[in-house]
């Protein structure tokens, strides 16, 4: 298997590897921004958000790896520089490389997790309008949300799955996607590691988001029958679009780095002849890779007004309470705040 960054001109390696660096850095600032709203404003603090910090985390993680991996520059380490085909580093290259492998890996597989288990909450919150047993379901989002990540990124790395592959990265260390030899696509090895988890969740996130919007819009329509007040209405109509952006915005972060694995599963992005589409696609998923923490950042704090409201009123000095709604003596028993602040 040739080194498929060979047939990439100069301008093109810098494209991809710029535009990957300033998405890290602009995901590890979303990432940021939401863990500290979290922590600076108490107003805006809900199981929801909670489950939003966890995933910020994450993507924090992924941002910082990714970043590492670019910046370490893994090509300039190969074994033997003089063979294009060969992709083995230098020891110590290849020790920092498992390593940021297997935190990205770790870091990605929890980031999707997270996500899926955000629309589930959010489902259960506004569609069924409960949130019981919650230290329950969060021992359980817990589990999922790390422990499977864990053991995931474990079994591939103490099964010598990860490694150097430029052919379907924009630099960093990630699953290998050919067998020990080096030219077979490894088709267990991408499905497995990392593939079923983005498949998963791309089924799951905009089911979920949907039906959220489509209960939201719902209550919308009778607004006196679902008991909602004015206030709560013009909020919940800034909000319910929202939870179509987000599974559209998850999936076209994520597909690209999907369609490659493909492609290089069934070989039609395996030679030089494809080099301009490699390089597109190769582009595309650097940004999609590391781009969840910014796109959250912008969704979940620029353009969500308690936040902005808080940051006013940090950044004013004014002291009005907070401007939270909160349904009590309702039935339905959940915070419209809840779903606003998310």
């Amino acid at each position: 298997l040739v080194n498929k960054t060979m047939c990439f001109q100069d301008w093109q390696v810098d494209t991809i590897h710029y535009t990957s660096i300033a998405v890290c850095a602009l995901s590890i600032l979303g990432s940021l921004l939401i863990i500290f709203s979290f922590v600076l404003f108490k107003s805006i603090r809900s199981n929801v958000r909670f489950i939003l910090v966890n995933l910020s985390l994450m993507d924090f993680g992924v941002g910082f790896a990714n970043l590492f991996g670019i910046l370490y520059d893994y090509g300039n380490y190969l074994s033997n520089s003089s063979d294009p085909s060969s992709e083995a580093l230098t020891h110590t290259a290849q020790q920092v490389c498992l390593v940021q492998a297997f935190f990205a890996l770790l870091c990605t597989h929890s980031s999707i997790i997270w996500t899926i288990l955000l629309s589930a909450y959010l489902y259960l919150l506004v569609a069924h309008q409960r949130s019981t047993h919650t230290k329950y379901v969060f021992l359980l989002f817990y589990f999922f949300g790390y422990g499977v990540p864990l053991l995931s990124s474990l079994w591939l790395l103490l099964t010598d799955r990860l490694g150097y592959a430029p052919y379907n990265s924009s630099g960093w260390c990630t699953v290998k996607s050919t067998d020990t030899n080096g030219i077979n696509p490894n088709i267990y090895v991408t499905a497995v590691g990392y593939d079923m988890w983005i498949y998963l969740s791309f089924v799951l996130v905009p089911v979920f988001c949907v039906a959220v919007h489509l209960r939201i819009r719902d209550k919308l329509k009778i607004p006196d029958e679902a008991g909602l007040s004015q206030n709560a209405v013009e909020r919940l109509y800034c909000v319910h679009y929202k939870f179509l952006a987000v599974p559209a915005i998850f999936v076209l972060l994520r597909v690209w780095t999907c369609i490659m694995n493909i492609g290089l599963v069934y070989g039609t992005m395996l030679n030089n002849s494809n080099c301009r589409l490699l390089f597109a696609f190769t582009w595309l998923s650097g940004i999609g890779d590391s781009g969840q923490g910014m796109m959250n950042g912008i969704l979940f704090v620029f353009l969500t007004k308690a936040v902005t409201s808080s940051v006013q009123r940090r950044i004013c000095c004014c002291r009005k309470p907070a401007d939270t709604i909160q349904r009590s003596g309702s039935s339905n028993g959940y915070r419209i705040s809840d779903a606003d602040e998310a």
